[in-house]
């Protein structure tokens, strides 16, 4: 209790310090003029595409948040990479659908005119319309494998897993490279 109570009276202070004096600060920063050794050099003519391009990546590495997620992304593809060597060829039935139907609804539904990278990365429409389909496929896959599994020969269940599973990973990575 004496934590939260000496926490919450640091912020106060803190606030009360940085407040007080807010606008007379902001209002300081802004009035300045450049130095007069600042000189103007040629800009760079790049495509529109290019320019977006650009943006984005400067947006990008400026981000912690879009940088781990994109950093932990490449490693798990190393490390399951590496997995697919030693395991079944029927564990990777979905991964490869799930990766291809990731990039289409990235593609498909991007949000150009974030303010915070978290609105990108979280909050987006394209995660939810990723991850509820990928979700509901996914159990309903299993569902029905497991309900089969009770009928039908085990090796005959699993290559119509991997052909129904390939089936959409493919008509999702074609409609993902027909965005470009």
């Amino acid at each position: 209790m004496k934590f939260i109570a000496a926490t919450v009276l640091l912020f106060e202070i803190v606030f009360m310090l940085v407040g007080s004096s807010y606008r007379q600060i902001n209002s300081k920063l802004k009035s300045h003029a450049a130095s007069k050794r600042f000189i103007m050099t040629a800009q760079k003519k790049r495509s529109v595409r290019g320019t977006i391009a650009y943006k984005e990546f400067k947006r990008m590495t400026g981000s912690a948040n879009y940088l781990v997620n994109m950093g932990l992304g490449e490693l798990l593809c190393l490390i399951l990479g590496i997995a697919a060597l030693f395991i079944d060829f029927d564990s990777i039935c979905l991964c490869a659908f799930s990766t291809a139907w990731g990039c289409v609804c990235g593609i498909k539904h991007m949000r150009l005119d974030w303010e915070n990278e978290i609105e990108v990365i979280k909050q987006s429409s394209a995660v939810a319309i990723y991850m509820f389909p990928n979700m509901f496929i996914n159990m309903g896959l299993i569902v029905l494998t497991v309900y089969l599994g009770t009928k039908m020969n085990h090796n005959l269940i699993m290559g119509i897993l991997i052909a129904a599973v390939s089936v959409l990973a493919g008509l999702s990575y074609k409609k993902a490279v027909s965005f470009t």
